[in-house]
């Protein structure tokens, strides 16, 4: 089992609406109510329902998987071939990730400059990927005196 915990907060409107309907389904919140949104959803998945998630959900939900202390490489491994280049920043971003995912992430077309260096920098990154990056995304002269 795996535990996801997700800020309230940058759920989408209308998951959050959702929700609060949820909380009262026969008797609609009136429409001057409002709701703060803070804290945090934690939830406990399987690894069916993980690997779920991991393809099919929503950006924030895939970031947060991306980014997770507990990252596993099978995990890792699907959210390298995401499309969203916030998702693939926050994969390079997290120390847990493996070196043979930090190449399939430098092969992905959605993977941006900015993602590119960040895998450069990885703890993880061979002598080969950085190279290539450094090949592909040169310093500019001058950059770095």
């Amino acid at each position: 089992m795996f535990s996801l915990t997700l800020d309230v907060a940058t759920l989408p409107a209308d998951l959050r609406h959702t929700i609060l309907t949820a909380l009262a389904p026969h008797h609609p919140l009136p429409a001057t109510s409002s709701a703060q949104w803070d804290g945090t959803i934690r939830l406990t998945l399987s690894h069916d329902g993980l690997t779920h998630l991991a393809r099919y959900g929503l950006p924030v939900v895939r970031r947060a998987l991306a980014s997770s202390p507990r990252l596993n490489t099978a995990m890792a491994e699907i959210l390298a071939h995401d499309a969203d280049p916030h998702v693939l920043t926050d994969l390079a971003l997290n120390p847990r990730t493996a070196g043979r995912v930090l190449d399939m992430l430098a092969e992905n077309p959605m993977t941006d400059a900015l993602t590119q260096q960040c895998l450069a920098l990885h703890p993880h990154a061979s002598t080969t990927l950085r190279d290539g990056i450094a090949h592909r995304f040169p310093t500019p002269k001058g950059a770095l005196s």
